[in-house]
């Protein structure tokens, strides 16, 4: 075969030229397979085909096909490997039997960062915090010392892996080491916001100044990108003093005129006038969940809000209806469909809302067809509201005896109030709750490495 006769498209593309890319390549290895002109090589082209066709199956057959030739391509040796793990990953497969696979592909590649950051993340998922946070360091120290010429996927996700390992510290209470991690991640991704979150509910509560030091020492305010960064992020966060502050640079720096300074007019409490600039857009186009779901937000939060109840017509017909079941209570069942409009409202007023409103908009939970406890439980816990999060533990357990169906089970119930404790430094009360919860028979992951963690501060103090 003349080498100009297939000429094979890598398939490293997104979205529709991809795909495009890939079914041709596949047309004409196909054919070729048919006429049996078909190198060993082939195959791992094959699999990068159906790979990004999404026909998971038959990714791993090529790929295991390619291996078992036992050809070599230089700097790809390792593609097949790969495209075998994500592909079962993709699948669906047992985490559990994932990893059995990476562990067989590590002997196979030792030196090289890749499959230790696909055991770590493999962990990560099961919560098997602790183990995963060994794997994520040996990604760190391989990928700073790889000079290998195969592919290797840590050097360009070394900022995933900080952000994990951080996480990791941050649920084991070591927010010095989290801090540090958080800022490594944002240092080889400015503008990634898992990292900029956590990064921020470590200094919620610091004073202003210190924070905008904190935050004009990772972003430049000369840049427009990280100024507009700030400001979405900000906006998505609800920090009114500094959403303030980097809009004015946002507006007067660059005369950006874009919704944050409705964000802003939400986060310092004026909902109405915040109300009329989102609602203005929401009208002009067809609107995304944010959108929706803060132009709600807004409207529910406004001081007048009831005078809204006859004049809704802006709204499409879900939400609309949505607002009248609001304004309308009557103790009815609430359908499932508005669940994650519940849901998302409430991550924007959770921050801002008085208690009155807050609590208002938070007794409606108890009429959901299908629960949402356990969504706003989460959602308390991720604004680092652990003190709300352990009486809505106790609240629930209480009604759970009574014989309502909250959809937690007790074990699960007993294992957040360890955890609200824990986070609250009271670790004599986690210890006794993550216990409770394991003779409860509470089982997820996580609840070795709290219980591991809450009796080493226990033996400090």
């Amino acid at each position: 075969m003349e080498k100009d006769d297939i000429l094979i498209y890598h398939t490293g593309y997104s979205s529709s030229i991809g795909m495009a890319k890939a079914e041709r390549n596949l047309k004409l290895l196909l054919e070729c397979e048919e006429k049996g002109d078909f190198p060993p090589y082939f195959n791992v082209y094959m699999s990068d085909s159906y790979f990004m066709m999404k026909d998971w199956d038959k990714a791993i057959v090529y790929a295991q096909k390619h291996i078992d030739s036992g050809v070599s391509m230089f700097g790809y040796n390792i593609k097949p490997y790969m495209n075998i793990i994500e592909a079962m990953l993709n699948r669906g497969d047992d985490l559990e039997v994932v990893i059995d696979k990476i562990k067989e592909f590590i002997k196979k590649f030792p030196d090289n960062p890749t499959f230790y950051m696909y055991m770590a993340d493999a962990l990560f998922s099961l919560k098997r915090y602790t183990e995963a946070f060994e794997f994520y360091k040996k990604a760190v120290e391989l990928n700073a010392s790889y000079r290998g010429f195969e592919i290797n996927l840590a050097a360009t996700n070394v900022y995933n892996i900080y952000y994990k390992m951080g996480y990791i510290y941050y649920l084991a209470n070591d927010y010095e080491n989290a801090f540090s991690y958080f800022v490594e991640s944002l240092k080889n991704k400015k503008h990634f916001f898992p990292a900029f979150m956590h990064l921020y509910m470590l200094v919620k509560y610091n004073a202003v100044h210190e924070k905008v030091a904190l935050f004009n020492s990772i972003y430049d305010i000369q840049n427009e990108e990280d100024i507009s960064f700030l400001t979405k992020a900000l906006s998505i966060l609800k920090d009114k003093e500094l959403l303030t502050y980097y809009e004015g640079i946002w507006i007067k720096k660059y005369n950006q005129k874009d919704l944050t300074i409705a964000y802003t007019l939400f986060s310092n409490g004026l909902y109405q006038r915040a109300f009329m600039k989102f609602m203005e857009v929401y009208k002009a186009c067809s609107p995304d969940d944010e959108l929706r779901s803060i132009t709600l937000a807004a409207c529910i939060l406004c001081s007048d809000a009831y005078s809204f109840r006859d004049n809704l017509d802006g709204f499409n017909v879900q939400d609309r209806e949505f607002l009248e079941l609001i304004f309308n209570f009557n103790d009815d069942k609430i359908p499932e469909k508005f669940n994650s409009i519940y849901l998302n409202v409430l991550r924007h007023i959770i921050n801002v809302a008085d208690d009155e409103l807050l609590n208002k908009y938070l007794v409606l939970a108890q009429f959901f067809e299908k629960a949402v406890w356990k969504d706003i439980l989460s959602i308390m816990i991720d604004n680092r509201m652990f003190a709300s999060g352990l009486a809505l533990c106790d609240y629930l357990y209480n009604i759970k005896s009574q014989g309502t169906d909250v959809q937690m089970e007790e074990s699960e119930l007993t294992f957040y109030m360890g955890l609200c404790y824990f986070k609250m430094e009271k670790y004599s009360e986690a210890k006794e709750m993550f216990s409770l919860a394991k003779d409860k028979g509470y089982r997820d992951n996580d609840l070795k490495d709290f219980m591991l963690w809450t009796n080493l501060y226990l033996r400090k103090m």
